[in-house]
Parts: C-alpha cells; sequence; structure tokens
C-alpha cells in the first residue's frame, strides 16, 4: 500500500442505510453488505481500466479516520490500493475449477 499512487477509503454512514420491511426496521446491518458490493464493483471497473487493486480490510480504523478527517458517524469499511503493474504486465490467469465443480442446480 506504501506504493500506490492512490489508495482509496470506502466509507460508509451505517444511520443513513436504515431498512425496513412492511414497516418494520430489519435486524440486520445491510450498510455491510451495500459497502461490500460497491467495493467489488470498484475493483472490477479498475481491472477493467488495466489497473491493479487489493481489498484491504486488516488497518486500524482510527488512524484512518483521522488522517482523512472522516467524522464519528462514518466507518470505514475498506482500503483499496490502485495502480498499474510495475512492469506494465498482468501476471497468467490461475487456472480455475469447473463451473460444474462449484456450482449445484436445483439441489445442493
Amino acid at each position: 500500500m506504501k506504493t500506490a499512487p492512490v489508495v482509496i477509503a470506502c466509507c460508509v454512514r451505517p444511520s443513513l442505510l436504515e431498512h425496513r420491511a412492511m414497516g418494520q426496521l430489519v435486524d440486520m446491518n445491510w450498510y455491510a453488505l451495500d459497502i461490500a458490493i460497491a467495493t467489488e464493483h470498484l475493483v472490477l471497473a479498475a481491472r477493467e481500466q488495466g489497473l491493479g487493486t487489493c481489498w484491504v480490510g486488516w488497518f486500524d480504523e482510527r488512524r484512518v479516520r483521522q488522517i482523512l478527517k472522516i467524522p464519528r458517524n462514518t466507518r470505514v469499511a475498506a482500503l483499496v490500493p490502485l495502480g498499474y503493474p510495475k512492469d506494465g504486465k498482468w501476471p497468467p490467469a490461475k487456472k480455475r475449477r469447473k463451473i460444474e465443480e462449484i456450482v449445484s442446480w436445483d439441489h445442493y
């Protein structure tokens, strides 16, 4: 992360993302799912532009909030360093399992 030209702080204000179903407050932290989806879209869009990223979840949130002057009611969910590969080349793609090995249809 020290050498990345850009590090994006993915933040969320949980109080703005209250979810209700049929008039009742839903007891689930949907903001965690929402910020995860948004962060993954960021990572995929960056890759489409030829940029490399790394979703970082292990950091000192208090220190990041202090450095970036992020208000107390806002959480830092992830840091995403962003940049081009050092030599301009991407490593070869890993061999992936066949879809049939990891997906079930009509039953578990």
